[in-house]
């Protein structure tokens, strides 16, 4: 028997790793999956099935949250993705997956239904108080429709996009952010000293990374969003041959020649000791 890892192509339905020697695991801070739940739950969270997999269901007052959460990462260099299928997209400024602060109103970095209907937007804001909002509409952010989206922000391309199914459409200039602590994150809305902008929509997944992704990556996300995860395990059995079974190879075959071999004529004889040749057919 034998055993081969392939990568995952779907979601797992149980608790699983990441595979931390994938490159795209590279600066992952957050892996959130149903699955994977390790969230305080507050109200009574759904759990539905979608062509994706499994997603928390949220109706913009019902939420999953952490509290405590460490800073991890910085505005400086981040990314945030997620599997997201909005019931509403009509309604402005409310968010999927959310960073806050408890201590401040301050800090956000958030991605979700953007400040204007029916815009995909990614939304961050530093301890300095500069809000930057990268936001456009486009036909596969739509309600009940499944869509895999990605925030990127990278101080040293000065630079915030945000991504809908492995495509950038949008882009904002942005410069280095002040020092900035998150300590909530919440799935449904943002979390900070009270609950705001409640989404109404399911997550299927969540992923933070302490970078900004490549185009690349985010394009590589969208067409298996689950190959950062722990691979697959696959056993094969071979069958082995019983004790005292051989084939012998003899003929003048054996000392041929490239020449004898164009000229042909040579002989093989193989001998089985201890099996049988199998019957014609």
């Amino acid at each position: 028997m034998g055993n081969i890892r392939y990568p995952r192509i779907t979601q797992p339905q149980q608790g699983v790793g990441v595979d931390w020697s994938h490159p795209l695991a590279k600066g992952l801070v957050e892996a959130w999956i149903p699955a994977n739940n390790l969230l305080s739950r507050s109200g009574s969270v759904l759990f539905s099935v979608q062509a994706t997999g499994v997603a928390a269901q949220t109706n913009g007052t019902v939420y999953l949250f952490r509290n405590s959460v460490p800073s991890l990462f910085n505005l400086a260099e981040s990314s945030l993705t997620a599997i997201l299928t909005p019931d509403i997209t009509w309604t402005a400024s409310v968010y999927a997956a959310c960073y806050g602060s408890s201590a401040s109103g301050n800090p956000l970095f958030m991605i979700g239904q953007g400040d204007t209907s029916n815009q995909l937007g990614f939304r961050t804001r530093d301890a300095a108080n500069v809000d930057v909002t990268t936001a456009a509409t486009d036909a596969d952010w739509a309600q009940g429709k499944t869509a895999i989206v990605s925030g990127t922000r990278s101080a040293i391309e000065s630079l915030q996009r945000v991504y809908i199914n492995g495509r950038q459409i949008a882009s904002t200039a942005v410069g280095t952010p002040a020092a900035t602590t998150f300590d909530r994150f919440a799935i449904g809305g943002l979390l900070r000293s009270t609950f705001a902008l409640g989404w109404a929509g399911r997550t299927g997944l969540v992923l933070v990374h302490n970078r900004a992704l490549s185009a690349a990556e985010v394009r590589s996300l969208y067409i298996n969003p689950w190959q950062i995860f722990a691979p697959v395990p696959q056993n094969i059995f071979v069958d082995v041959a019983a004790a005292g079974t051989s084939a012998a190879l003899t003929g003048t075959v054996t000392t041929a020649t490239e020449t004898d071999i164009v000229t042909g004529g040579k002989t093989i004889i193989l001998t089985l000791t201890g099996d049988t040749w199998v019957t014609a057919g």
